[in-house]
């Protein structure tokens, strides 16, 4: 009777144990994701002993998003001079906050204008009936002629409003699409470009690849076009971007990437007339392709790592010479409407390149002009029980194994706020 009797105890004491320790992680959670001090708070997520398991179930599941929230149009206001004042967000009428939502956010046309308020003069009409049934949450940015889509302050413009909306909403980040008008189409060829790791596909419609050679601050990569799916409509009778001019750079996007698509709707100029014959055909090419959050292959190119050196699982942190390159092809040359080879995009800066393959824990890297890179690692796609193997320009670089720990998990959380994308290790390579 005694064992028994001592048998319960143990179990009371285990039970209480436990439950003990999943409610101070529910609250540790609920402080991470509400509290301002995020270096104190992940400081304290570490020392208080709970699993690196239970953090990344806990990560995955996310926030408890709030029911009393707004829904329809509303303004969302920026607080930082340098961004845009503001952006128009929609959420569903009937949004549930256990169910998740994709985005689409939308680029408008006409960035030459001086005046930030015309997004909500031309492009939107809050009062159509279409609204009704979303079932998306949308997000509309502004732009304008000091901040036209192609500007780096863009950049961190959608970024943050992208964060923000997935800190009080519920969003499905595997369903992030980019779309855009006009000038708001060549606006998703810049900015999926600089960055594609948000991105589940990516829809221009009359907008122009061909001019950011000469509108862009930086340089453009034909290569890092690969990455994602595309779905871009242009039109034949365009006296704004003519077919002439886009057909030699979309037939090299189409070329080089198997998942991009161009529907040329030759009877129309620079309008939208024909959205309605084509809209379930763009959607259905939204439905069908979420993003992989740990793709297969990664091939990027970037002169400005700071800012533009992230893909995925790949994070460039340097360029530079190296005495060991790999053979990396930039499929940058065209042939125009003259008939004349030309470069699609100018090369006047330093840039760094590196091409992925990954099997299991073994990474096949190909790398030009990279000095410094960081491989993110995710019990989602590598076994940490067994050594990785990487693999640099045909040399192994790295063979060991690599230990997860909490601290990297919530480093990378907090910096992508993704459910779907958790990284508990990293391992950072220098290329001789």
């Amino acid at each position: 009777m005694n064992h028994l009797l001592q048998a319960c105890f143990i179990s009371v004491l285990v039970f209480f144990s436990i439950h003990g320790k999943t409610q101070g992680l529910n609250t540790s959670m609920t402080q991470y994701w509400s509290g301002k001090s995020k270096a104190k708070l992940i400081k304290d997520i570490e020392s208080k002993g709970y699993s690196l398991g239970d953090i990344k179930d806990a990560l995955r599941k996310g926030r408890s998003y709030p029911s009393k929230v707004k829904k329809g149009f509303y303004l969302l206001n920026q607080n930082d001079k340098k961004l845009p004042p503001h952006a128009l967000v929609f959420i569903p009428f009937n949004y549930d906050p256990g169910k998740k939502y994709p985005i689409r956010i939308f680029f408008h046309g006409a960035v030459s204008n001086l005046d930030p308020q015309s997004l909500f003069k031309s492009y939107v009409d809050t009062t159509s009936t279409a609204y009704k049934d979303m079932q998306s949450i949308l997000i509309f940015p502004t732009a304008w002629l000091f901040a036209p889509w192609w500007n780096p302050i863009q950049f961190e413009n959608v970024n943050r409003l992208l964060r923000l909306v997935k800190q009080n909403y519920n969003v499905d980040e595997n369903r992030i699409r980019l779309l855009g008008i006009s000038d708001g189409g060549t606006g998703c060829f810049y900015l999926s470009n600089c960055d594609v790791t948000p991105w589940s596909c990516i829809t221009p419609f009359i907008g122009s690849l061909a001019v950011l050679n000469v509108l862009g601050p930086r340089q453009v990569y034909m290569s890092n076009f690969i990455n994602k799916p595309y779905l871009i409509v242009n039109t034949g009778k365009d006296n704004i971007f003519p077919k002439k001019d886009q057909l030699p750079y979309l037939n090299l996007l189409t070329t080089i990437n198997k998942n991009a698509f161009v529907i040329w709707v030759d009877s129309a100029g620079h309008s939208m007339r024909w959205l309605n014959v084509l809209r379930d055909s763009i959607n259905s090419f939204a439905d069908h392709h979420q993003r992989e959050p740990y793709p297969k292959k990664i091939i990027w190119h970037t002169d400005n790592p700071g800012l533009y050196g992230r893909n995925h699982f790949l994070q460039i942190n340097a360029i530079g010479k190296t005495k060991s390159n790999g053979d990396i092809s930039d499929p940058n040359s065209i042939i125009d409407s003259s008939g004349k080879n030309k470069l699609a995009f100018k090369r006047d800066s330093i840039a760094g390149a590196i091409k992925i393959e990954r099997e299991d824990n073994t990474f096949l890297f190909q790398s030009s002009g990279v000095k410094k890179f960081t491989l993110l690692l995710s019990s989602d796609f590598v076994d940490f029980q067994k050594p990785i193997t990487v693999f640099v320009n045909e040399k192994k670089s790295f063979e060991g194994i690599v230990k997860p720990d909490a601290k990297t998990l919530l480093k990378w959380n907090l910096k992508d706020d993704d459910r779907s994308m958790l990284f508990e290790a990293e391992l950072s390579l220098k290329v001789n």
